[in-house]
């Protein structure tokens, strides 16, 4: 379902219920005995209470909700003034309006009034009722469970080293904590590694407001609110992962369906990459150990300036650009706990599938600049030149390893236009595949593998350093403008968890060598904030008739809104 359409179909309501206004008019102008007044003149003057109406009411609306994420002590004020306003102005303009244009009495005209308002009313109200049954209906997120996808209650942050603009969920003060004096939460910022905090005084922001369509069957990877099947009065918001008849079953990190991995086509599920580092928040004073992007050499022809990173090596042999960050599912949206583990405690999982998107502001030269990505004994290469042409390879780090029936050693592509101007690309490595995008459209696409699911597990059993990611330059200048880097969700296991200890058998459905097998009206969903998630690992499958739809926008707050394809 389009936006347009939503906006058609509230077109369509305002009309139904202008008639219905209408018409309740004409006869409350005949039993008060208005002279003169026939159908004509009743929708004319609807028109006009509408057109003055709807915008103080849009107006009142727009205060109500910014309002909204204030200080909670306001909040019942705030709802309050607003109603009445609300109220006052569905009383005074109809009344007005009818008084000036059918020309009554005061009194008459109040009466009139009083008959197209509650006649409006039981119309609005039948027409709402239906809209929320078949069409539309709009939900709060309370939980950061499907952060930072969708915020459920929060604080937002600015760094201070570096500038940039994150979450911190305060979900726990809102629920488990009610009641206890509010403390300051430790926070680091994911781009530079700033240890920071939410000061107690600061306010607790709302979750986001989001519109759940109900009339399309949800697909793979939207996500769906339901009916908490342990609870039903209770709605839930996951992400759908598993289809009816499916096996499915969660390895290091990754989704397998019937054995076989499954993969998220270049250009799809996007709001899936969650940010990591953005080289246009540049830190003021760099930490030894934060995350950022670094020149393998003091000495190298790559240099840095305003967040931009240039090259200027015509006849220098390859030199690397690396990211110094240590790529796991942390998410900053968690906050940061400043107690040290506990026995037995894990640590945060490994992460490979990442994206890393270059804004080429210049490119020239006899050679080529590549992104060059190494995890899990896996190196995959994709090399880019002034000329266009693309090409990505992937090689084993161990010698003698022979390769999944799946996966491919090379391919190569072409990338359209003149690249020596301003070009967004973007490499990403994801559920066991390489491509190169350009502008949104993929160029070149590599399968890596493992694609089946006991070759996985055994790679899986590998020590595993942190993933590398590189730039590597030689005999070409290129400047790019802005670096950015992105991961995939990973799903983790319910031993993954931290702090959760099973005392007994525990289904962990779909974890690894957990497998579950869905019935025909059966779905399996799981939560972005994988850490923090309850979700079908927990407690199994959701029924076909307990989904009540798909969040396709985020309308509010106006600094989040977006829209889910």
């Amino acid at each position: 379902m389009s936006l347009t359409f939503l906006i058609i179909t509230f077109l369509v309501l305002i009309l139904l219920v202008l008639f219905v206004q209408s018409l309740f008019l004409w006869l409350g102008a005949k039993l008060v005995k208005i002279p003169g007044v026939n159908y004509p003149r009743a929708l004319l003057t609807c028109v006009v209470i509408t057109v003055i109406w709807l915008p103080i009411q849009a107006g009142i609306a727009w205060w109500d909700w910014w309002l909204m994420d204030s200080d909670e002590s306001m909040l019942l004020l705030v709802q309050l003034i607003a109603a009445v306003l609300s109220l006052g102005v569905g009383v005074a303009v109809p009344w007005l309006c009818v008084k000036w244009l059918l020309r009554a009495t005061f009194g008459r005209a109040a009466l009139a009034a009083l008959i197209m308002f509650v006649g409006g009313i039981v119309g609005s109200l039948a027409l709402a009722l239906s809209l929320m049954s078949t069409l539309v209906e709009k939900f709060v997120i309370p939980t950061g469970a499907m952060a930072p996808t969708l915020h459920g209650a929060h604080a937002d942050l600015t760094c201070e080293n570096c500038g940039f603009d994150y979450s911190v969920s305060m979900s726990e003060w809102t629920a488990g904590y009610a009641g206890r004096p509010r403390e300051a939460v430790p926070a680091v910022c994911p781009n530079c590694g700033q240890a920071d905090s939410v000061p107690a005084s600061d306010p607790i922001l709302t979750g986001d407001r989001i519109l759940v369509e109900k009339i399309t069957s949800p697909q793979r990877w939207d996500l769906i609110v339901f009916k908490y099947p342990e609870e039903p009065s209770t709605n839930f918001i996951k992400r759908l992962v598993g289809l009816p008849g499916e096996t499915l079953e969660i390895v290091g990190g990754d989704i397998f369906i019937d054995g076989k991995r499954l993969r998220k086509r270049p250009g799809t599920a996007v709001d899936m990459w969650l940010p990591v580092h953005d080289s246009r928040y540049v830190a003021r004073q760099p930490l030894p150990d934060g995350p950022r992007w670094e020149p393998a050499d003091k000495s190298s022809h790559w240099k840095h300036a305003e967040g931009q990173w240039a090259f200027a090596g015509e006849d220098a042999r390859p030199e690397v650009l690396s990211f110094s960050g240590r790529l796991t599912d942390e998410l900053a949206y968690n906050g940061k706990d400043n107690d040290p583990p506990a026995p037995g405690d894990v640590s945060s999982p490994l992460v490979g599938d990442v994206k890393v998107e270059c804004w080429i502001e210049s490119f020239s030269g006899q050679g080529s600049f590549a992104f060059r990505w190494e995890f899990r004994n896996q190196r995959v290469t994709a090399t880019v030149s002034p000329s266009g042409e693309v090409e990505i390879s992937s090689a084993s780090l161990l010698a003698g390893e022979q390769m999944d029936a799946a996966e491919q050693k090379a391919v190569s592509g072409e990338l359209a236009g003149d690249v020596s101007e301003r070009r967004h690309l973007a490499f990403a490595f994801r559920d066991g595949q390489a491509y190169v995008m350009q502008d949104g459209a993929a160029v070149a696409s590599l399968l890596v593998g493992p694609d089946d699911i006991e070759t996985a597990k055994v790679r899986l059993q590998r020590a595993a350093e942190p993933c590398h990611v590189e730039i590597v330059a030689s005999r070409c200048s290129v400047r790019f403008s802005r670096i950015a880097l992105w991961k995939d969700v990973h799903y983790r296991n319910l031993d993954e968890l931290p702090g959760l200890r099973f005392s007994g058998p525990f289904p962990q459905w779909g974890c690894t060598d957990h497998p579950i097998t869905l019935a025909r009206d059966e779905h399996f969903t799981l939560g972005d904030n994988s850490a923090r998630s309850k979700d079908s690992r927990f407690w199994g499958t959701v029924a076909s008739d307990q989904i009540i739809g798909v969040c396709r926008w985020i309308y509010w707050p106006p600094s989040r809104r977006r829209e889910f394809r």
